[in-house]
């Protein structure tokens, strides 16, 4: 039907199973010079594995956020350029800056007080996956 469909004009995009497998198809009609529909083009790739990757990243993500909500410290994550990318409520509270005002910022731009040492820290974990536990001193709340 849907492939009739893409005979009679239309394109789709739509996302079923086959044998325990999940597909996406897609179909557009083909048309001649003067716009005339002659054939459609209908395309299928298998996103079995896809699905399944997404739902582990979502169950993974689910216990991360649990872990971050549930842990009685301070955590945070950062991206490569070192702003926020998530932070914790025991984080926020440190800070004394809400949670959401840590994303997309970096610490500077959160903590303007914070002692340089700390981004020495957290950039030289970023550039050579070297712990520096016990070696961080000068970390400074906001007030």
């Amino acid at each position: 039907a849907r492939y009739r469909a893409a005979l009679d004009g239309a394109t789709f995009t739509v996302e079923h199973e086959v044998g325990g497998r999940r597909f996406l198809s897609r179909g557009i009609p083909l048309r001649d010079d003067e716009g005339v529909v002659v054939s459609a083009l209908a395309v299928s790739h298998d996103i079995t594995e896809l699905r399944a990757a997404e739902r582990a990243r979502a169950a993974s993500e689910a216990q991360l956020s649990a872990l971050l909500d549930a842990a009685p410290i301070g955590l945070a994550f950062f991206d490569t350029s070192l702003r926020y990318r998530r932070v914790n409520d025991a984080l926020a509270a440190i800070n004394g800056v809400p949670a959401a005002a840590h994303i997309g910022r970096t610490v500077p731009e959160v903590l303007p007080h914070q002692n340089p040492v700390v981004l020495e820290h957290m950039a030289h974990v970023l550039a050579t996956g070297e712990p520096v536990l016990g070696k961080v001193t000068g970390f400074t709340p906001a007030d």
